[in-house]
């Protein structure tokens, strides 16, 4: 009762709510950057300019990249310039080891559920994919990575499942900073496209132990192909 007291009234709790803060603007585009990997892995950040081209001050970006190296994406050290984190072998097998459960989870529910409007979403996207992958004209890195990350999107949202969805999207930037390595290697853009209408045929048919078994696949080799490709890379020396 004193609880519901001191909210309804009398003593202030909560101050207002301001409009939306700069430091929250200035982190989502640098995050949107990173994702989309126009701020690739060792990118040096200096807040300055980043402050000059969002016509900010610098305080607003530097709360931005307190919050970014919080979140493990962007590394602070004292008296050098901040980067952009590095994701090394370890950070892909504990991603995908992840991810691997949350994609079983997600294709076991949507094949279960089987929601028409998605089902339906899911095919439109897949046949978009597939007819632009027969014309034989080369495809984009983002627009392949674009399909992909909307592709296991709307299985999550097929999902039906709000918390198993909320998992998956703090994944989201890494698993699209790692799309845009992953689409590069040989033959994958293809084997993606070919990987996903199995999946889909599978949930839309109801088989959900078929699904989850293609799903596992899909994910293991994606890791695999990562790992492969950071093991070719050769280590940079911190300068």
């Amino acid at each position: 009762m004193r609880e519901e007291m001191a909210v309804s009234g009398g003593a202030r709790l909560f101050e207002p709510v301001g409009a939306q803060r700069l430091g929250d603007r200035v982190y989502r585009r640098l995050l949107e950057a990173i994702a989309t990997n126009r701020l690739e892995q060792g990118a040096r950040l200096r807040e300055d300019v980043v402050a000059a081209q969002m016509g900010v001050s610098k305080t607003p970006v530097r709360e931005a990249f307190k919050r970014l190296e919080a979140e493990g994406f962007i590394r602070l050290a004292p008296h050098r310039t901040p980067e952009v984190r590095r994701l090394e072998a370890e950070d892909i097998e504990d991603l995908y080891r992840v991810r691997e459960y949350l994609e079983r989870l997600a294709a076991r529910a949507i094949a279960t559920a089987r929601p028409a409007l998605v089902l339906a979403q899911l095919e439109a996207l897949q046949a978009d994919a597939e007819a632009r992958m027969a014309s034989g004209d080369p495809v984009e890195i983002a627009d392949s990575v674009s399909y992909n990350h909307e592709f296991h999107r709307l299985l999550f949202e097929g999902s039906q499942n709000r918390r198993l969805q909320r998992l998956y999207r703090l994944l989201d930037v890494d698993v699209r900073r790692l799309a845009y390595q992953s689409v590069r290697v040989a033959g994958r853009q293809r084997d993606a496209v070919v990987q996903h209408r199995a999946i889909l045929d599978a949930v839309a048919a109801g088989a959900a132990d078929c699904a989850e078994a293609l799903i596992t696949q899909h994910v293991i080799q994606a890791r695999l192909d990562l790992l492969r490709e950071a093991a070719q890379t050769p280590k940079e020396t911190p300068s």
